[in-house]
């Protein structure tokens, strides 16, 4: 799944943003015994990755306009065979998939996009357009152009709201690997028909915000079975930074959330909150995790943890 993905690794490629930057410096603790790499060394890793970035030669991006002209769609319409024509939108996403499987990437999107204008409510064609932007994002490297992940958003939430079923095959498929790591994908794939168990779990990982280059204070990862793993940030004025990971218990009642885990000074931390989200026609618009934690001080703190995402160019 995306969300096993997401876990497993983050894309070193030219989609960067400060949580891929802090990640990318961790990743080298395996070169120095398992142990985390003291701040220099993070910081010389940014400046080589900030100078590969500048380097790049993005290639001509997409222009959402270019798909929705009626010439475009004349065209694409004209290659419909006189058997099929009695269902234009259908036969043009048919079309498309010969494309797509020619790897035809550009063409595949332009028959998709003209049976979503010719359809609206057919929700595979509004599902497959969205996959070819997601693949063309992924070769043209201009990372900062959202025509792409505006269209892709707006396009897969109509295919769910069409088709409910369309959430699965979005978590399975690999076509969407250069956007599943968007904090809008992430909500796509959380289904309003689970338990708020389920949908914690299948977020796989739920952070706080950070701060610059650095990551938030904590990451919470849960289990089914009530057990929940949390990581707190540490990054001391000496010494090796990085994550520090806790066993801890949860319970979940109705909306509300308390978990509680003891760190390594052996205290017993405490957060207490709910689950706050809001849905609309079988969307999640936002999904948050709000609590006040008490424990490590004799301050309480508000936290908010949000699911794990990144976002190309700090959009």
């Amino acid at each position: 799944s995306h969300s096993q993905y997401i876990a497993k690794t983050d894309r070193i490629t030219f989609a960067h943003t400060k949580k891929v930057i802090v990640n990318f410096a961790l990743s080298f603790k395996n070169m120095s015994g398992g142990k985390f790499m003291n701040k220099q060394i993070m910081f010389l890793s940014v400046f080589i990755m900030m100078a590969f970035i500048s380097i790049a030669n993005p290639q001509e991006t997409y222009n959402s306009e270019d798909f929705s002209s009626e010439d475009i769609c004349m065209k694409c319409k004209s290659n419909i065979p006189p058997a099929e024509k009695n269902n234009t939108a259908k036969a043009l996403n048919a079309l498309g998939m010969k494309e797509y499987r020619s790897g035809n990437l550009l063409e595949a999107a332009r028959y998709f996009k003209c049976s979503t204008l010719e359809d609206d409510n057919f929700a595979l064609s509004h599902y497959n357009f969205a996959c070819m932007l997601s693949l063309l994002r992924g070769k043209d490297r201009d990372i900062c152009n959202r025509d792409y992940v505006d269209d892709i958003k707006e396009h897969l939430i109509k295919s769910i709201q069409i088709d409910k079923n369309r959430r699965q095959r979005l978590s399975e498929d690999s076509d969407f690997e250069n956007v599943c790591y968007f904090y809008f994908f992430r909500l796509l794939e959380l289904n309003p028909e689970n338990s708020l168990l389920d949908n914690l779990c299948l977020g796989s990982r739920w952070e706080t915000s950070g701060v610059g280059l650095y990551p938030g204070d904590f990451v919470l990862s849960f289990s089914k079975n009530g057990e929940i793993k949390v990581s707190e940030f540490r990054m001391p004025e000496n010494g090796p930074f990085g994550y520090v990971d806790f066993k801890g218990k949860f319970v979940l009642s109705g909306d509300n959330i308390i978990i509680t885990y003891k760190n390594d000074k052996n205290v017993l931390v405490t957060f207490k909150g709910s689950i706050k989200y809001q849905i609309n026609k079988n969307i999640f618009e936002n999904f948050t995790i709000e609590v006040t934690t008490s424990g490590q001080s004799d301050i309480k703190q508000d936290y908010t943890f949000d699911l794990y995402s990144t976002e190309d160019c700090g959009a």
